[in-house]
């Protein structure tokens, strides 16, 4: 998973995904898909049935590239999430560009310096 490897890198310390939703929602269990299927609120919610949907408009360019942006920074591969990030620009040709490095004006910045710039 992602978060351990930026959180190393950046020196952080974040509950994981398990410990955080269960904090948020009452739900049992040990892992993400656990947790995901034990939430009563998703029980009989079912698939997209286009590509044209919010989970690839706005979760690829405003989440999966901001990962990329901080693994960027912090000097980390992730090829996994370059891999969907390709997929989906492939599929959806206008998809929009997203928090990059670019957007977030962040170009050049070191990983000393984006900390520093986090904690002020």
């Amino acid at each position: 998973m992602l978060y351990p490897y930026l959180q190393k890198s950046f020196g952080l310390n974040i509950r994981d995904f398990v410990d955080e939703f269960k904090s948020m929602y009452e739900v049992e269990g040990d892992t993400i898909y656990d947790v995901l299927r034990n939430n009563s609120g998703y029980k009989g919610l079912m698939g997209q049935n286009t590509l044209n949907s919010r989970y690839l408009r706005e979760d690829v360019p405003y989440s999966l590239v901001a990962f990329q942006t901080l693994a960027k920074i912090a000097g980390i591969e992730i090829p996994t999430i370059d891999a969907v990030v390709t997929i989906a620009r492939n599929l959806l040709k206008d998809l929009d560009e997203g928090r990059t490095t670019k957007n977030l004006g962040l170009e050049n910045v070191t990983k000393e310096e984006f900390i520093q710039m986090c904690r002020g």
